[in-house]
């Protein structure tokens, strides 16, 4: 599996092992930075493959994928449970307008007639939380913040719709944009709180690897099992 991956690998990375549940970066080959994660549930698996990241976007909004919005908001709200309230969107229609949930026939519609857009605006109820890393993919996968907090005490953190939670995602930030301009901690916080939308990018991108090793090597060189989360070793 590491063979999959690794073939012209940079000094530095960042490096998600999706059973052990943690977010790694890797400078000059040397572990640096390492936090837990939360990864896709069995039935939205996180996938494993290799990009770049380019770029993190500081107090972002929230566009539902298409999955998503079929599956945990058109399917609730045609059940009469009100997924819009609850989850705070707005509906906007092509031209950008804003759409009251009230004029929508919810009972005859269906994810493939939806002509609606879902968003989540900025906050610290955001779905994305207050940061997210993008490194552009196939698989519309990132890096992000969460407001989920109280899952990252679980042991096996199964719990997103496929992308990665990050548990601290203002130090990851800042261990990123180190040496970038004059970004450190104290000045991620200050665009955070501002609560202004930004987006930075990176001078110099950073390879991620998504990786499923049930098997790794510790600091120290010892053996490292994990349990297969996804039902892949059998394969």
């Amino acid at each position: 599996r590491a063979r999959w991956v690794v073939s012209g690998l940079s000094e530095s990375f960042v490096l998600v092992n999706l059973t052990a549940f943690k977010v790694y970066v890797i400078r000059d080959r040397q572990l640096v930075w390492e936090t837990r994660a939360q990864v896709g549930r069995a039935g939205r698996q996180t996938p494993t493959f290799r990009a770049d990241m380019q770029y993190l976007v500081f107090n972002p909004d929230w566009t539902v994928p298409p999955t998503i919005a079929a599956q945990d908001v058109i399917t609730p709200m045609k059940k009469g449970v009100d997924a819009i309230s609850r989850k705070k969107l707005m509906i906007l229609d092509r031209q950008g307008r804003h759409v009251s949930p009230d004029s929508i026939d919810w009972a005859n519609v269906t994810p493939r007639n939806f002509p609606y857009t879902l968003r989540q605006a900025p906050g610290p109820d955001n779905a994305l939380g207050r940061v997210k890393f993008i490194f552009p993919n196939e698989h519309s996968i990132f890096l992000h913040d969460t407001p989920s907090q109280e899952y990252f005490s679980a042991d096996e953190r199964l719990f997103s719709s496929g992308c990665i939670r990050v548990e601290h995602p203002l130090d990851l930030a800042a261990v990123l944009l180190e040496g970038q301009d004059e970004w450190d901690r104290a000045s991620v916080q200050r665009v955070v709180d501002s609560g202004r939308t930004q987006t930075v990018f990176l001078k110099t991108p950073m390879q991620v690897l998504i990786v499923y090793w049930t098997v790794s090597v510790g600091v120290s060189g010892e053996a490292r099992y994990a349990r297969d989360v996804y039902n892949l070793d059998g394969r």
